[in-house]
Protein backbone atom coordinates (compact mmCIF):
# COMPACT_ATOMS: atom_id res chain seq x y z
CA UNK A 1 0.00 0.00 0.00
CA UNK A 2 2.90 2.32 0.68
CA UNK A 3 4.00 2.12 -2.95
CA UNK A 4 0.48 3.13 -4.00
CA UNK A 5 0.65 6.20 -1.77
CA UNK A 6 4.13 7.01 -3.08
CA UNK A 7 2.87 6.82 -6.67
CA UNK A 8 0.04 9.21 -5.84
CA UNK A 9 2.30 11.66 -4.04
CA UNK A 10 4.85 11.58 -6.86
CA UNK A 11 2.25 12.78 -9.35
CA UNK A 12 0.82 15.39 -6.99
CA UNK A 13 0.92 18.89 -8.46
CA UNK A 14 1.75 17.55 -11.92
CA UNK A 15 -0.35 17.08 -14.97
CA UNK A 16 -1.49 13.49 -14.86
CA UNK A 17 -1.16 11.71 -18.18
CA UNK A 18 -2.93 8.58 -19.36
CA UNK A 19 0.03 6.33 -18.53
CA UNK A 20 0.02 7.54 -14.91
CA UNK A 21 -3.70 6.84 -14.63
CA UNK A 22 -3.26 3.39 -16.15
CA UNK A 23 -0.52 2.60 -13.62
CA UNK A 24 -2.74 3.67 -10.74
CA UNK A 25 -5.68 1.66 -12.08
CA UNK A 26 -3.52 -1.42 -12.56
CA UNK A 27 -2.12 -1.13 -9.05
CA UNK A 28 -5.61 -0.75 -7.55
CA UNK A 29 -6.80 -3.78 -9.54
CA UNK A 30 -3.78 -5.78 -8.34
CA UNK A 31 -4.53 -5.01 -4.69
CA UNK A 32 -8.16 -6.04 -5.11
CA UNK A 33 -7.30 -9.25 -6.95
CA UNK A 34 -4.69 -10.10 -4.29
CA UNK A 35 -7.31 -9.58 -1.57
CA UNK A 36 -9.81 -11.77 -3.42
CA UNK A 37 -7.17 -14.48 -3.82
CA UNK A 38 -6.34 -14.22 -0.12
CA UNK A 39 -10.03 -14.65 0.72
CA UNK A 40 -10.06 -17.82 -1.41
CA UNK A 41 -13.09 -16.55 -3.36
CA UNK A 42 -11.46 -16.70 -6.78
CA UNK A 43 -12.35 -19.98 -8.50
CA UNK A 44 -9.40 -21.64 -10.23
CA UNK A 45 -11.19 -21.68 -13.59
CA UNK A 46 -11.73 -17.89 -13.72
CA UNK A 47 -9.46 -15.99 -16.07
CA UNK A 48 -8.25 -12.79 -14.46
CA UNK A 49 -8.46 -10.88 -17.72
CA UNK A 50 -8.95 -7.15 -18.41
CA UNK A 51 -12.81 -7.17 -18.36
CA UNK A 52 -12.86 -9.11 -15.09
CA UNK A 53 -10.31 -6.78 -13.48
CA UNK A 54 -12.19 -3.67 -14.64
CA UNK A 55 -15.51 -5.07 -13.39
CA UNK A 56 -14.01 -5.87 -9.98
CA UNK A 57 -12.50 -2.39 -9.58
CA UNK A 58 -15.63 -0.58 -10.80
CA UNK A 59 -17.86 -2.68 -8.52
CA UNK A 60 -15.67 -2.08 -5.48
CA UNK A 61 -15.54 1.67 -6.01
CA UNK A 62 -19.24 2.04 -6.84
CA UNK A 63 -20.53 -0.21 -4.04
CA UNK A 64 -18.63 1.63 -1.34
CA UNK A 65 -19.30 5.09 -2.76
CA UNK A 66 -22.98 4.15 -3.24
CA UNK A 67 -22.79 5.04 -6.91
CA UNK A 68 -25.12 3.25 -9.34
CA UNK A 69 -23.29 1.07 -11.84
CA UNK A 70 -24.51 -0.68 -14.96
CA UNK A 71 -22.18 -3.32 -16.34
CA UNK A 72 -23.15 -4.28 -19.87
CA UNK A 73 -21.53 -6.87 -22.06
CA UNK A 74 -21.80 -10.06 -23.98
CA UNK A 75 -22.47 -13.37 -22.22
CA UNK A 76 -19.29 -14.65 -20.60
CA UNK A 77 -17.72 -11.23 -20.03
CA UNK A 78 -17.49 -11.73 -16.24
CA UNK A 79 -20.44 -9.55 -15.21
CA UNK A 80 -22.29 -11.85 -12.81
CA UNK A 81 -19.21 -13.66 -11.53
CA UNK A 82 -17.58 -10.31 -10.68
CA UNK A 83 -20.56 -9.29 -8.55
CA UNK A 84 -20.66 -12.66 -6.80
CA UNK A 85 -16.93 -12.66 -6.06
CA UNK A 86 -16.98 -9.10 -4.66
CA UNK A 87 -20.03 -9.92 -2.52
CA UNK A 88 -18.49 -13.12 -1.14
CA UNK A 89 -15.13 -11.47 -0.51
CA UNK A 90 -16.60 -8.66 1.58
CA UNK A 91 -18.96 -10.80 3.67
CA UNK A 92 -16.26 -11.81 6.13
CA UNK A 93 -13.10 -10.43 7.65
CA UNK A 94 -9.84 -12.07 6.57
CA UNK A 95 -6.84 -12.59 8.81
CA UNK A 96 -3.64 -12.04 6.82
CA UNK A 97 -0.79 -14.24 8.01
CA UNK A 98 2.31 -13.08 6.17
CA UNK A 99 3.85 -9.62 6.00
CA UNK A 100 3.05 -9.58 2.28
CA UNK A 101 -0.62 -10.26 3.03
CA UNK A 102 -0.75 -7.69 5.85
CA UNK A 103 -0.37 -4.85 3.35
CA UNK A 104 -3.88 -5.78 2.18
CA UNK A 105 -5.40 -5.70 5.66
CA UNK A 106 -7.01 -2.29 5.14
CA UNK A 107 -9.77 -4.07 3.15
CA UNK A 108 -11.04 -5.43 6.49
CA UNK A 109 -12.17 -1.89 7.29
CA UNK A 110 -14.89 -1.98 4.66
CA UNK A 111 -18.47 -2.83 5.53
CA UNK A 112 -19.94 -6.19 4.66
CA UNK A 113 -22.07 -6.34 1.53
CA UNK A 114 -25.70 -7.39 1.68
CA UNK A 115 -27.03 -8.26 -1.75
CA UNK A 116 -30.62 -7.74 -2.88
CA UNK A 117 -31.06 -9.77 -6.03
CA UNK A 118 -33.57 -9.34 -8.84
CA UNK A 119 -33.72 -11.69 -11.81
CA UNK A 120 -34.96 -9.71 -14.77
CA UNK A 121 -37.24 -11.27 -17.35
CA UNK A 122 -39.87 -10.37 -19.92
CA UNK A 123 -42.40 -10.49 -17.08
CA UNK A 124 -40.52 -7.98 -14.89
CA UNK A 125 -42.61 -5.04 -13.76
CA UNK A 126 -41.78 -1.68 -12.30
CA UNK A 127 -43.56 -2.76 -9.09
CA UNK A 128 -41.29 -5.81 -8.68
CA UNK A 129 -38.16 -3.80 -9.37
CA UNK A 130 -39.17 -1.03 -7.00
CA UNK A 131 -39.84 -3.60 -4.26
CA UNK A 132 -36.22 -4.77 -4.42
CA UNK A 133 -34.94 -1.20 -4.05
CA UNK A 134 -37.34 -0.54 -1.16
CA UNK A 135 -36.10 -3.68 0.63
CA UNK A 136 -32.52 -2.50 0.18
CA UNK A 137 -33.39 0.92 1.62
CA UNK A 138 -34.91 -0.79 4.68
CA UNK A 139 -31.55 -2.35 5.53
CA UNK A 140 -30.62 -0.32 8.61
CA UNK A 141 -27.63 -2.43 9.61
CA UNK A 142 -24.76 0.05 9.99
CA UNK A 143 -22.24 -2.77 9.47
CA UNK A 144 -23.51 -3.46 5.94
CA UNK A 145 -23.76 -1.70 2.63
CA UNK A 146 -26.66 -2.64 0.36
CA UNK A 147 -26.10 -3.89 -3.16
CA UNK A 148 -29.05 -4.19 -5.54
CA UNK A 149 -28.08 -6.68 -8.20
CA UNK A 150 -30.39 -6.64 -11.19
CA UNK A 151 -29.39 -9.57 -13.38
CA UNK A 152 -30.39 -9.84 -17.05
CA UNK A 153 -31.85 -6.38 -17.55
CA UNK A 154 -32.26 -7.03 -21.26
Amino acid sequence: MASYANNLSSINNKTINVQDLKKIQQQEENYLIDWIKLSKNLPKDIAVNRPFRENILALFICIYSKTPLFICGKPGSSKTISVNIIKETFIKKIRPKTDEQKKLEFFNGFKKIRQFYYQGSQQSTDVGIERVFQNAKKNKNKEQVSLVFFDEIG
